[in-house]
């Protein structure tokens, strides 16, 4: 139609082998009509619109492309035939196209807002045996990316993004294009290294061990089977870094990060009484390996590891109004698989370092037990959840 004198456009869908046209179809239409044209306000850039449901199609006869957006409500194959009908002249036109888009099985286990793992694994855990101790571990570990402005940036404003990748930097919009071609990294105005705010909550909970007992906080035991959960809050940054490769890590994330987490300490033997939960939290910062926002390469060989850092206290143990080290290591091993990797995890809790000794409370000065703390030195077989769900429903 374009360069035509055409008019009284219209539009019709219909089902190959059905009688009734697609608008009496109790499901919403998957296919959207729209077209593309030079952009009104840039000549030089182009414009997408679509046409909502009872349009009028006059826009059709200028047009310099259509297009049609698949938006299916179920898997699998959706076929349909659009008609074109226009006036020309006195002529009546029309054309017919097949239309046939192929839904497939949504992933989930993509979702960029989740991460949902299951970790299990041994752990040789410090306590008055050493490490000579040890258990089993099974935590869930669920990850929600509530803010995360570099995801908004690449939905919303693709050649923004495009940009910012290709120059590693964040730039006004108010450069020219001539502009942006003759900057050089020895000057480069209205520039700055490309940041992204985030926000993010972290949740862990599942069956582990603690040194702790119910009658002697003070002092360290051995290993005992434990429930551990808790969650935490992160808010901060993502910054882009310099790569040599595509599949080069490209990003780290920085995060301030309170956590407020509970133990179960197991009772004295024949003493079911004496069994308790015990409080702690902790502030923290996180530096993350980010996740490739590229589905076709991975973050570099360690994407999602993570190292945490701060201080809390903790009713495991009686010193626990001194403020308590708590660092937290999380390396996976590259692997190429998306439903399993392997990891190594240490965990910090012990009490304020470069002191030798602590006390209970002011009105209380007798020493505690400066070995009241846990550490943990864990090999892990991490199960992606989200993707196990996948595979068993057959998705592909």
């Amino acid at each position: 139609m374009l360069g035509k004198n055409a008019t009284a456009i219209k539009v019709h869908w219909q089902h190959p082998n059905a009688t009734a046209p697609m608008s009496t179809n109790p499901k919403p239409l998957p296919f959207t009509l729209g077209y593309c044209g030079p952009d009104p306000n840039d000549a030089s850039k182009s414009s997408t619109q679509y046409f909502a449901q009872g349009s009028d199609y006059a826009e059709l006869a200028k047009a310099q492309a259509i297009i049609i957006r698949f938006e299916p409500n179920d898997a699998g194959k959706f076929q349909s035939t659009l008609q074109l009908s226009w006036k020309e002249e006195a002529s009546d036109k029309s054309k017919t196209y097949p239309v046939t888009g192929d839904g497939g099985a949504p992933d989930y286990a993509k979702d960029s807002r989740y991460k949902l793992w299951a970790y299990t694994g041994f752990t040789f855990l410090r306590s008055q045996n050493d490490f000579n101790d040890s258990f089993a571990e099974l935590l869930v570990r669920i990850e929600t990316r509530w803010i995360d402005e570099r995801i908004a940036m690449k939905q919303r404003e693709k050649d923004l993004y495009d940009r910012v990748m290709k120059e590693g930097m964040r730039c006004n919009d108010e450069r020219t294009p001539a502009a942006i071609a003759a900057a050089t990294w020895s000057k480069r105005e209205g520039c700055a290294g490309a940041t992204f705010n985030i926000v993010r909550i972290y949740g862990e909970a599942g069956l582990t061990g603690t040194t702790a007992t119910s009658t002697v906080q003070s002092a360290i035991g051995g290993a005992q089977e434990s429930f551990a959960g808790g969650f935490g809050v992160g808010i901060g940054k993502t910054r882009l870094v310099s790569v040599v490769r595509p599949e080069d890590t490209s990003a780290f994330s920085l995060l301030f990060l309170p956590r407020l987490g509970l133990t179960s300490i197991p009772a004295e033997t024949g003493h079911p009484e004496t069994a308790f939960t015990a409080y702690d939290y902790s502030v923290n910062v996180r530096i993350e390996n980010e996740p490739s926002l590229d589905e076709k390469n991975k973050a570099g060989n360690f994407e999602g590891a993570y190292f945490e850092f701060g201080f809390g206290e903790s009713e495991r143990f009686l010193n626990k109004k001194f403020p308590r080290l708590r660092a937290d290591g999380y390396l996976p091993i590259p692997g190429g698989s998306d439903l399993f990797r392997f990891a190594m995890r240490l965990q910090i809790d012990a009490p304020r370092p470069f002191t030798t000794k602590k006390v209970s409370s002011k009105t209380n000065p007798t020493p505690g037990d400066t070995l009241a703390n846990e550490i943990r030195i864990s090999a892990l077989f991490n199960l992606n959840l989200l993707e196990l769900g996948k595979r068993m429903s057959g998705a592909k």
